[in-house]
């Protein structure tokens, strides 16, 4: 890729090899700190948003819902079936509102990056062919 390409070529040929691994490395953890970030995001606005939604529930239905949106698939408690359409959307909102936040989240990052990389990249990035 051009990043490491420009990782690469900006050492000395005796030290590429680390520069690729230092590359390969921050990328791995960006990525892992990334999905960390982001699922907790993701997560934290769901469980909130379903707090509203299950309330008045018993707890421990409450808590099973607030877990995972993947309840929306199930067939409902023979308790729940009067408010159980009303729960999958409000479950259905929970999750899309916190995946909104997660992306808003990410798009913050990748414009901050990439104003931090026009102001501090270099100007002239030289190509090893």
């Amino acid at each position: 890729t051009p990043a490491t390409v420009a990782i690469t070529s900006a050492l000395p040929r005796a030290q590429q090899g680390v520069a690729s691994a230092m590359n390969d490395v921050s990328r791995e953890l960006g990525s892992a700190l990334g999905i960390a970030v982001l699922g907790a995001a993701m997560t934290a606005t769901y469980k909130t948003e379903m707090e509203s939604v299950a309330q008045g529930l018993p707890a421990e239905i409450a808590e099973k819902l607030s877990s995972s949106v993947a309840f929306v698939q199930m067939d409902p408690p023979a308790q729940l079936v009067p408010v159980w359409d009303s729960l999958v959307q409000g479950g259905m909102a929970a999750y899309t509102l916190g995946v909104g936040n997660s992306l808003t989240i990410a798009a913050w990052v990748a414009l901050a990056g990439a104003v931090a990389i026009a102001v501090f990249a270099p100007n002239k990035v030289s190509i090893v062919k």
